[in-house]
């Protein structure tokens, strides 16, 4: 598990350049985990933006935003009630690319069980850290679910 301290978006720019360009040729469930307004889809627009890619918005009520020709996937699980309720957004569907990543905000309403094996399954778990100069910090914790 790793942890880094974000205090600027210049940061969170920094250490997404650096992390994400080791899966540039994978398919990868990034599972993002963190109370609301602490930096999910800030994090999602970020890798967007490095990849050229502007208009990234919350998918809170649409459920999924596609980005990139299909090779980004957002999701935003807040309003999911049952997880039945992924079949009809085609959630099964976003496993079939040969490469690609899926972003998922709360990721707790999902069972783990449901990803398929084949993907990398990331944890970044947003805290808020302590305050510095006046600014308040996001702490970003990484977790490697499984080594696929």
């Amino acid at each position: 598990m790793n942890s880094v301290i974000i205090k600027s978006l210049q940061d969170l720019k920094n250490w997404a350049q650096t992390f994400f360009a080791a899966y540039e040729n994978e398919r990868v469930v990034f599972l993002l985990e963190g109370p609301m307004g602490i930096g999910k889809t800030q994090l999602v627009r970020t890798v967007a933006e490095i990849r050229n890619i502007q208009g990234v918005s919350s998918p809170t009520y649409s459920i999924i935003n596609e980005y990139a020709d299909g090779f980004i996937h957002h999701l935003d699980l807040y309003r999911i009630e049952e997880e039945s309720e992924l079949q009809s957004i085609g959630f099964e569907d976003l496993f079939l690319k040969k490469q690609g990543w899926i972003f998922i905000e709360w990721p707790s309403k999902l069972n783990p069980q449901h990803l398929p094996h084949a993907w990398k399954k990331i944890l970044i778990t947003f805290t808020k850290g302590t305050p510095f100069l006046l600014v308040e910090t996001r702490v970003i914790t990484v977790e490697f679910i499984n080594k696929k």
